[in-house]
């Protein structure tokens, strides 16, 4: 008798070889399973297009998830939680544009793990620039007061930049 419940497919199936070799069954075994039916799916939150439970049939991967929640939204940060409520684990895992990184996020995604894609945060520039508004921040350890500055199209002509007053909510 060999117990995987509560396993991913993969470790089922290593799980039931190794018991093999170890009973002096099969010599070389190699065991493939297939699920017939599922009780649920991947549960996706925060910052995407339609939150909700979406099937995991098969091995599915991280941008499969997000696309059939319709996407992240303009709010959304770089970082995606992936928790396993079975197993008490969680996995972070940071969305990029970068073209060489951006596979490194297509983690797979198993049954009854939730998706939580976090909001990114937000900084208002207002006073002298050109443009005040509140822009997105991307990733948040990478912004300057020069940089907000420049994202607001600069000062105007008549701002004391010796003067410029960071606000934090918070002390990050």
């Amino acid at each position: 008798t060999v117990q995987v419940g509560g396993m991913h497919l993969e470790d089922a199936q290593s799980r039931i070889e190794q018991a093999f070799r170890e009973g002096n069954y099969v010599n070389n075994p190699h065991v493939t399973l297939l699920v017939v039916e599922y009780g649920s799916g991947a549960e996706v939150m925060g910052e995407v297009a339609r939150p909700g439970i979406y099937p995991v049939l098969g091995s599915r991967r991280l941008y499969d998830i997000l696309s059939a929640a319709g996407g992240t939204t303009s709010n959304a940060g770089r970082a995606v939680v992936i928790a396993n409520r079975a197993n008490q684990t969680h996995r972070t895992v940071l969305l990029t544009n970068d073209l060489e990184k951006v596979m490194d996020a297509d983690v797979f995604v198993y049954q009854g793990e939730t998706v939580f894609v976090s909001r990114a945060g937000v900084i208002y520039v207002v006073g002298e620039v050109l443009q005040p508004s509140a822009f997105v921040m991307e990733n948040k350890t990478e912004y300057t007061a020069l940089r907000a500055i420049a994202m607001a199209h600069g000062p105007t002509k008549v701002a004391r930049l010796s003067q410029v007053t960071i606000i934090r909510r918070n002390g990050d």
